[in-house]
């Protein structure tokens, strides 16, 4: 039986805190910036991130179209725009894991890209959305609530199995169902035993021992819930 996992999400999923180890070495002797060491890691986040050993738990061939610093609704922008409606013609079982992010980030097309807005980044645009919306908590809330929504009612109607969870973001509680990796937990990374030992010490990702511990712990909780479903 042929399997495709497509996930989505934002630097949690792509692979962000795997760098490679000679641009870590550059940087610490000064020879390499920040914006060096990130984007020439881009092929090992991909190669060293979560979905890499969930597909292999998964026997899948994988579609990750994650993004760091993706919103909410990028992630579901790049599912329903893209070319991901048809894919049960070429599989007999489709797969999506959706792990969300800060719902006050979002996201607009800008010259035919997806681009998304983060708070914190000290922006005049970004002041006065934050200063304007998501007042109450429930705003972030139902904001979370839509696009998850939206993403799941695609799936269903595709015949895809879908998951979801957050990464990192403890704020909203997501609904519990059979569908939601970490029922007994607001996000993935509070499962993490130990940060120090799977957190990159250059930023706030996994690093690749972390990203190893999540891709077998949403492998096997995906594998053992289609095996046994409720």
């Amino acid at each position: 039986m042929s399997t495709l996992l497509i996930t989505l999400g934002d630097s949690w999923t792509q692979g962000v805190g795997c760098y490679e180890p000679e641009l870590r070495e550059k940087l610490n002797k000064g020879e390499a910036t920040m914006q060096d060491l990130f984007l020439g890691s881009f092929e090992r986040f991909s190669k060293c991130s979560w979905v890499t050993h969930a597909a292999r738990i998964l026997n899948a061939d994988v579609k990750n179209i994650a993004l760091g610093g993706d919103a909410n609704s990028a992630s579901a922008k790049r599912l329903l725009m893209g070319p991901y409606s048809d894919c049960k013609k070429y599989y007999d079982d489709v797969i999506v894991v959706f792990l969300m992010t800060d719902p006050a980030r979002f996201s607009f097309f800008n010259n035919h890209i997806i681009q998304s807005f983060l708070p914190g980044n000290g922006s005049l645009f970004m002041e006065e959305f934050l200063k304007h919306c998501l007042s109450v908590p429930e705003d972030e809330a139902h904001e979370a609530l839509f696009y998850l929504t939206v993403v799941k009612n695609f799936c269903e109607a595709n015949g895809y199995h879908f998951y979801y969870g957050s990464a990192f973001f403890k704020d909203v509680q997501l609904p519990k169902s059979s569908s939601l990796l970490h029922p007994e937990h607001s996000a993935i990374v509070e499962m993490l035993p130990n940060e120090v030992d799977y957190m990159s010490d250059i930023c706030y990702h996994p690093n690749e021992k972390g990203y190893h511990f999540i891709g077998e712990y949403i492998g096997n909780y995906i594998k053992q819930d289609l095996t046994n479903p409720q």
